[in-house]
């Protein structure tokens, strides 16, 4: 048994995100239910049973708010949630190298640290074959700053304040940032992984546009 140094699931498997996600409009829409509507934004709620969209109004009798990082703007015009702000953390990947990926058969996961709400570092072997190692949780400065300057508003400023007051009340919130941040280096990124893979190089990892 290896119970003592880690666990193995044999069951675990990975799927393509997006095979699934289109086998399910397929079906939606093959069914004449329903709609689905892309690039079409909720701007504000007209009255109990319409919205306003990018793409003129919706009308609903059951309005379901699964809205991502902007969860807490929808609610709000429902009267839901004002004492809530989304934080918003990005994640951040590195890639083995092709002629490496044989290092990772399967996903390895760190035993999680119960002082901090991420998972850290990690591998995966997706559908595709290729291995990543990730996601980094680095707290943003807007809800799709992907990159370093990206989405940056007048919103940033009391994301800024939010995060400051957290960083200085919360010791959790506060180890936690501190320790993703470093995880821009490459070198600290590195050394968290290869707490799993012995085998792993340096130059083994490469950038992602994740």
């Amino acid at each position: 048994s290896t119970h003592e140094k880690a666990l193995y699931s044999q069951d675990t498997a990975v799927i393509d995100p997006f095979q699934v996600l289109n086998a399910i409009v397929d079906e939606i829409q093959k069914s004449g239910r329903a709609k689905v509507l892309y690039s079409n934004s909720f701007i504000k709620l007209k009255n109990d049973h319409t919205a306003l969209t990018s793409n003129g109004l919706i009308e609903f009798k059951r309005f379901i708010n699964a809205s991502g990082a902007y969860a807490d703007v929808v609610a709000s015009w429902f009267g839901l949630g004002n004492e809530y702000k989304i934080l918003p953390f990005k994640g951040t990947y590195k890639r083995l190298r092709g002629d490496r990926s044989h290092l990772v058969r399967a996903s390895i996961y760190p035993v999680p640290d119960l002082r901090n709400t991420f998972l850290g570092v990690h591998f995966t072997r997706g559908a595709d074959d290729k291995v990543h190692a990730g996601p980094t949780a680095i707290p943003a400065f807007g809800r799709e700053n992907y990159g370093f300057f990206d989405d940056i508003s007048l919103e940033t400023l009391s994301i800024i304040f939010r995060d400051g007051i957290l960083f200085f009340e919360n010791q959790s919130f506060r180890t936690t940032a501190l320790a993703e941040v470093r995880k821009y280096s490459k070198r600290f990124f590195f050394n968290e992984a290869r707490g799993l893979i012995n085998d792993l190089q340096l130059s083994d990892l490469e950038d992602t546009d994740k």
